[in-house]
C-alpha cells in the first residue's frame, strides 16, 4: 500500500527530522530511503509501528556488515548482524543473538528459504562480502533498488535504479522549506554580486 508507506514515512520525517525518498511499488514493494543512508535501525522501527505489513530494514555499514531487521505487523520479528563484535565489544551479545531466522521469510519466499540461510552465514563460512549479500538477499525477496542509499540517489547517482522519475522525497514541509532556503540562498548571493 504505497500510500500507507508514504504516509507513515512522512510522520516519522517529521518526529525524526529525517528526509526520506519513496520509491514506487515494486513486485510488491515499497522502498524507503532515509537520510544517513538508512543506518539508524530506528527508523525501520518506528515505520513499523505505524503499518499492518511487513517492514524489512536492510543496511550495509562501511562494507563490512551486512544486517536487516524485519518486523510484521509492528513486531520485530527477526533480526541478523554479519559480523559480531565488529562495532565493540559492548555490542557483541546483542550482534550475536541478531542470528536470523530464515524461517520467518518462509510466507514470502516459500522454498526459496534454504537460497537465503546461505546468505545468514557469518565470518568466514561466508564467501560474499556485505554488498554481496545485500544484493544476493534482495534478488531472492524481489526487492529493487536495495543497493542504493538516499544521499546516493541525491547526489544523482541513479543508474540502474528502477522507476527513479516516480520517486517522492518527504517529508514534503522540509523539501518545501529547503528549496525555499536555497531560493534565498542564491537571491542573497546575486544582492551581494549587484
Amino acid at each position: 500500500d504505497h500510500a500507507a508507506v508514504k504516509d507513515a514515512a512522512e510522520k516519522v520525517g517529521r518526529e525524526q527530522n529525517d528526509r526520506m525518498l519513496v520509491g514506487s511499488v515494486i513486485d510488491g514493494w515499497v522502498g524507503l530511503y532515509p537520510d544517513m543512508n538508512g543506518q539508524s535501525s530506528f527508523i525501520g522501527t518506528a515505520v513499523a509501528a505505524q503499518l499492518e505489513a511487513d517492514v524489512l530494514h536492510l543496511i550495509v555499514h562501511d562494507s563490512e556488515i551486512f544486517a536487516y531487521w524485519y518486523y510484521q505487523r509492528g513486531e520485530l520479528v527477526d533480526s541478523f548482524w554479519s559480523a559480531p563484535g565488529y562495532s565493540g565489544e559492548e555490542n557483541r551479545a546483542q550482534e550475536e543473538a541478531m542470528a536470523g531466522n530464515v524461517e520467518a521469510f518462509r510466507p514470502i519466499v516459500g522454498d526459496r528459504v534454504k537460497r537465503l540461510a546461505k546468505l545468514l552465514r557469518r565470518g568466514e563460512e561466508q564467501e560474499l562480502d556485505a554488498e554481496s549479500q545485500l544484493a544476493e538477499f534482495a534478488k531472492a525477496l524481489k526487492i529493487s533498488n536495495a543497493l542504493t542509499a538516499y544521499d546516493y540517489l541525491k547526489s544523482g547517482e541513479i543508474e540502474g535504479v528502477k522507476k527513479w522519475k516516480q520517486f517522492l522525497e518527504i517529508p514534503s514541509e522540509r523539501v518545501a522549506e529547503a528549496k525555499h532556503d536555497a531560493r534565498k540562498r542564491r537571491s542573497e548571493v546575486e544582492a551581494a554580486r549587484k
